[in-house]
């Protein structure tokens, strides 16, 4: 009586010398076919400015971000977005990957939240991209106090190049749960909503097969992983819906999550 959704492959065939080129071409067929449009249309190229060469992820704070928009508007650059990446949430020890699993900005810094970063960098003609990691979970955060039901704990079974994920104890956020993967939903929705943000970045720093794998008897195998991606693109679906011109940005690492 069970249905699942098997993963979707796309393949482009190529042969050549100049591996670059292959990598064009694909980009070329992502683009022209897979990318989602919007009113019709693609996403024209954009230009954003961060902040983090010069303000640290956990120094950021509402005074200097508005300072830097001011300053780019007093510049006249040609900045399509201000995109404020990693660390503007409580993080403990003051390091921003501790702190994954915290949704509220840190209060001691933004004490009115983000939507006024967000305001200053519409009224000076820019749209807003703001970084989020949910589906990593720290110890010490909000996400792993409240709902520990919620994550999966990392395994001991990681090769030794991997081990840090347990010695630092990354958890993940199972989205094959529906409850976890409705309180995602509703808690981004209501964030993007709130704050007007206009690109949603979603970063994801973990190898999560051997979580899932965790989660799986014998007869089993790979039920864990399906029912979370079938998760994560409900999750990506909905704030589609939600929000119809909202920028999704997938990071992963550096772009290993197409």
């Amino acid at each position: 009586g069970e249905s699942v959704r098997t993963p979707s492959v796309l393949v482009m065939p190529w042969s050549g010398t100049n591996y670059l080129v292959g990598q064009n071409k694909f980009r070329r067929l992502l683009r022209e076919h897979i990318l989602p449009r919007y009113d019709g249309a693609l996403p024209e190229s954009l230009m954003a400015a961060s902040p983090h060469a010069v303000v640290p992820f956990e120094g950021t704070t509402e005074a200097n971000m508005g300072a830097i928009i001011g300053n780019i508007a007093a510049h006249e650059l040609t900045v399509d977005y201000f995109w404020i990446d990693a660390g503007w949430f409580t993080s403990p020890q003051k390091n921003w990957a501790r702190g994954v699993g915290n949704f509220a900005p840190d209060p001691a810094r933004f004490p009115n939240g983000m939507k006024p970063v967000a305001e200053a960098a519409h009224g000076a003609g820019m749209k807003f991209l703001l970084w989020f990691e949910p589906e990593r979970v720290m110890t010490d955060t909000m996400l792993y106090t409240e709902h520990p039901d919620w994550l999966i704990a990392p395994p001991e079974t990681f090769p030794a190049e991997l081990m840090y994920q347990f010695n630092d104890q990354f958890h993940l956020l199972d989205l094959g749960n529906p409850e976890a993967a409705g309180w995602l939903t509703e808690t981004l929705s209501s964030a993007i909503r709130q704050i007007g943000i206009d690109c949603y970045r979603n970063d994801f720093n973990m190898y999560p097969s051997f979580y899932w794998a965790t989660q799986d008897g014998p007869d089993r195998q790979g039920m864990a992983e399906i029912r979370y991606v079938e998760g994560f693109y409900r999750y990506l679906d909905t704030l589609r819906a939600r929000h119809p011109h909202l920028l999704l940005d997938n990071c992963a690492s550096g772009g290993r999550r197409i």
